[in-house]
């Protein structure tokens, strides 16, 4: 009898030993073939987005309807952008008389076949900055002291700040260090770009890009022009009416700027009584607009070796105080745009195994836009 349940003992244990090792096989072949499963589903969604452009700007859009038609329903997915900016950038004012102001400044912008919106939301600089703010923007502001640690938690998060400043920030400590300037008495008369290296900062890139939103006037080197539409072209005349460009959509033009050279400019785009005008010059220039602010960061619009118009400490820029031109409100808009350009259309939330695969993809023509998608993948259930 003893020799019975002992050999009952073992048939039980050898039973058990290969229900345990059916599992574990098992588990062993699911993940080894999750991978390959989730790089192929990838794979399929990046061959399917490389069919028209219009479906990787829809990602720009955070639209993800060709995302969830080419993919399996049981698979999850994150995306992350790396060169492109998103097609809409929330942006915070926290000074309420100057929020029409900022919101004037930053009109649409159109570039590579679409729309670029900034969207103003208030908020209360004395409680926090909303992480959720993709930047901010201060207009002569002189509470930098009071929120110095709010600004520098903001910009440790990954939030970019727009800092519009005249004279008065000379003599502020506190805003010096947050965009790393100094004072300094030499200007020039003309300003330009320091240099054109998108590789280093790419300012430049997407204020040629952007070029200038106009409407039925045009404020160029503080010069307002007259804009009349007249069927599918575009007159432009001096207010003075003494000259006058009379052009279509897609052609050239050129102007004289105010160190006497010529420059030239392309009708971008028009309709509803609106035109987007690019500058196509790469030492295109503004008249100087420095308030006596030199640079200890990165320099970005000044005469070479004088005094900065506009600054960079990482995501903190400083521009000086300007008069009303259309060149100026594009230097704001790009700046901003320049820093929003890697960003996360949808976020990662799950602990499960994932997988990564990524494309590149070519927007065209207005400016160089080779943008990198990320995509992670994973089953949902």
């Amino acid at each position: 009898m003893k020799g019975f349940i002992y050999l009952l003992e073992i048939a039980v244990t050898a039973i058990l030993m290969v229900v345990v090792l059916s599992a574990f096989f098992a588990i062993r072949v699911k993940q080894n073939w999750d991978e390959p499963d989730l790089v192929g589903f990838g794979n399929n969604i990046v061959n399917f987005l490389n069919q028209d452009d219009n479906f990787f700007i829809r990602i720009l859009e955070e639209d993800f309807t060709y995302i969830e038609k080419s993919k399996p329903v049981n698979v999850g997915y994150g995306l992350k952008v790396k060169g492109s900016p998103k097609s809409k950038i929330l942006v915070g004012c926290t000074q309420p008389l100057l929020c029409n102001y900022i919101k004037s400044i930053l009109s649409d912008a159109y570039v590579n076949g679409r729309y670029i919106k900034f969207l103003l939301e208030e908020f209360d600089i004395r409680n926090s900055i909303p992480n959720y703010l993709d930047a901010i923007v201060l207009v002569n502001y002189t509470n930098y002291t009071m929120n110095k640690q709010r600004i520098l938690d903001y910009l440790s998060s990954g939030g970019m700040v727009l800092g519009i400043n005249g004279t008065y920030a000379n003599n502020d400590d506190d805003f010096n260090e947050i965009f790393r300037i100094n004072d300094t008495s030499a200007s020039g008369s003309i300003n330009s770009f320091i240099a054109y290296k998108p590789s280093k900062d790419d300012i430049e890139k997407y204020f040629l890009g952007i070029g200038f939103d106009v409407g039925s006037e045009w404020y160029i080197w503080e010069e307002r022009w007259k804009v009349n539409y007249i069927g599918s072209r575009v007159n432009i005349t001096k207010s003075d009416g003494s000259d006058y460009n009379y052009v279509s959509e897609g052609e050239f033009f050129d102007m004289t700027g105010p160190n006497g050279n010529t420059y030239w400019f392309r009708v971008n785009k028009m309709g509803s009584g609106k035109a987007n005008i690019q500058a196509i010059d790469i030492d295109f220039v503004f008249k100087d607009f420095s308030d006596s602010s030199d640079v200890r960061g990165v320099k970005i619009v000044g005469p070479t070796g004088l005094a900065a118009s506009m600054t960079a400490n990482g995501t903190a820029i400083w521009m000086s105080d300007f008069p009303r031109s259309d060149e100026y409100r594009s230097l704001a808009k790009a700046a901003i745009i320049s820093r929003k350009d890697e960003w996360a259309p949808k976020d990662v939330y799950t602990t499960k195994e994932k997988t990564t695969v990524s494309s590149f993809f070519s927007l065209c023509c207005d400016m160089p836009e080779v943008s990198e998608l990320e995509i992670t993948l994973w089953y949902a259930v």
